[in-house]
């Protein structure tokens, strides 16, 4: 066999494993939409009140917030603080701290 027709055979295996390979991942896309479609929700807002003590119209008003600012669909299923309140003696040592290793003039 010569080689040109060893390489178009080859070329087209090729080229029928990637439309076989095309096909499927385009079935597993489906089947993933068609489950999500049907899947219930589970019930994530009574966990987050109970941790974050917010009530159901809070987190609704982050939701909707978040919707408008990333103008698409958006699901809050968990709220958490980036830092916690501090107290104004705490601020007030760190302060003082930082400010006893400034170099003096």
């Amino acid at each position: 066999m010569p080689i040109e027709k060893t390489i178009q055979l080859a070329a087209f295996a090729y080229l029928i494993a990637a439309i076989i390979s095309f096909f499927v991942a385009l079935l597993i896309k489906g089947i993933y939409v068609v489950i999500n479609f049907f899947r219930k929700e589970d019930k994530e807002a009574p966990q987050a009140e109970a941790l974050t003590g917010l009530t159901p119209e809070v987190i609704a008003a982050i939701t909707a917030a978040a919707t408008l600012a990333l103008k698409k669909h958006v699901r809050v299923g968990r709220v958490r603080y980036w830092a916690t309140p501090e107290s104004a003696w705490s601020r007030h040592g760190r302060v003082s701290i930082m400010t006893s290793h400034q170099v003096k003039r």
